[in-house]
Parts: C-alpha cells; structure tokens; sequence
C-alpha cells in the first residue's frame, strides 16, 4: 500500500463515523434492553428511549423538553438530585439496589415479588461533546428478577442451614421432645410462622396432647389442649413410617375459628 491509498482510506473511514453514530443512537433509542435519558445542562429531558417508554408507560413527547425534577419529584426527596449535580460537574455517579433499591419509581415487572417498585441500578454520568459538559445521560438497569432470585435462593440457603442444624440438635439429644419448643422459635421466622404448636402422643395412646405452643392464648391453648384420634389416625401414628401426615377435622375447625390458616 502506498501512502495515497492510506490516505485515501483513512479519509473513507472519517466520512463513515457520522453513519455509524447516527446508527448507534437509533440503536440505544429503540433496542437497548436498559433505560437510557439525556438532559442538557438545565436538567431538561432531551431523550427518553423506547425502554423508559414502555416501562413507564410515559412517551417521549410526554417529557422531552420537561425538567426531569419536575418529572419525578422524588429524587429531590430522596436525594438523588444530587447524583445529576455531580453529574453536570464531571462526576459519574454508579447507584446499587442495596443502598436506593431504584432511581426512578417504576411499576414492578416480577408481580410475585411483592415489590412497589423496579429494582434498578443506574449510572448517572456527564454528556460530553467536545470534551465539554453539555448535560447528562442516565442508563437503568432492571434487576428485578435478578434480585429476586437471589433472595429466594439466599433464603432457601438459610432455611436448609436451621432445618440441618436442628436435625442435627435432635439427634444429638437425650430428650428429643425437650428441644422441640426451642427449634420452633428457630426456625419459624425462616419458615413465615405467628403461631405454632407441638403434640405428643398421650400416655393412654388415643390421644395428642399439647406440649408447647407460641401466639395462642390461654384460652386458645384450652381449646386446642387434647386432640382425640380415630383409629385411623392412631395406626397411622404409630405405624413404622418415616414421616406420617395426620388430619385431625375437629382440630382444623378450631383453628379456622381462630382465623388461623
């Protein structure tokens, strides 16, 4: 190659960067899987991608040309305006679910995470042209799903950790039956328990007596103090199965009674 031809191409290389910029903005307008804004240096909206319009369900020319604070008031009340100051000074800013759960309040899109709001994180960072300021551009990330399978998965973790440390605690015992209430108050909050109970079989083999219980009264504790077993509920307690499943219908009613579930 002669130094014409590498002239001659660098040239075609320059005359192409306005095609492929115009390229990437349509692509960051319309495709992006994250939310993407711009400001200018008043904090007035200047872009607002197809993302931030269908999870907000606010189009583009419902807030370009609005100041964003006015847009969303909140972050003045929450004090993530600042995160746009530091912005238009040169600063970027990176924010995490741990510490703000969101930038902007959007509608929750895990219905069963029971969340007001989109997790998000969000870099809030200076727009520069000409290496000069010129407003702000914000990018959102939805990581709702994300962190909502993590939390099952950290409680799942936890919930294995005290059922194998209690398991182990009653096989160690002397008196398994001693250490009943005290695993119960363990391991309820991981299992979402207010209330509950433990029976043993009575000395006369035809009944279930209460042995401890938590959140019931004294006159709720009355009520639920001796369950009555069937024959069939009595073979099936003291036959040789690991683990046995006993409905007793009088014992069901009275906790129906008591709003409990």
């Amino acid at each position: 190659m002669n130094r014409s031809e590498g002239v001659a191409l660098a040239a075609g290389s320059s005359d192409r960067l306005p095609t492929i910029q115009n390229a990437t903005a349509t692509w960051m307008q319309e495709f992006a899987p994250y939310g993407i804004l711009t400001t200018d240096q008043d904090l007035n909206i200047t872009s607002w991608n197809e993302w931030l319009a269908g999870c907000s369900g606010l189009k583009p020319e419902q807030v370009v040309g609005r100041k964003l604070l006015e847009v969303f008031p909140d972050l003045c009340e929450r004090r993530l305006s600042e995160r746009f100051t530091r912005a238009l000074a040169g600063e970027a800013s990176v924010l995490s679910t741990a510490l703000h759960k969101y930038l902007i309040p959007l509608p929750v899109t895990v219905a069963e995470s029971g969340l007001p709001h989109m997790l998000q994180t969000a870099r809030v960072a200076p727009l520069r042209e000409n290496n000069t300021v010129v407003g702000t551009i914000t990018i959102i990330e939805d990581v709702t799903q994300r962190e909502f399978q993590a939390g099952i998965l950290h409680r799942q973790q936890e919930l294995d950790r005290l059922l194998a440390s209690s398991l182990a605690r009653l096989l160690q015992s002397n008196d398994p039956a001693e250490e009943i209430g005290e695993i119960y108050s363990l391991v309820s909050p991981a299992l979402g328990l207010d209330v509950y109970a433990s029976y043993l079989l009575g000395s006369d083999g035809r009944t279930l007596q209460l042995k401890t219980s938590v959140g019931f009264s004294a006159k709720q504790r009355e009520a639920i103090a001796t369950l009555a077993l069937s024959p069939e509920n009595w073979a099936a307690l003291t036959s040789e199965s690991a683990a046995t499943i006993v409905a007793v219908p009088s014992h069901t009613d009275a906790l129906s009674r008591m709003g409990l579930r």
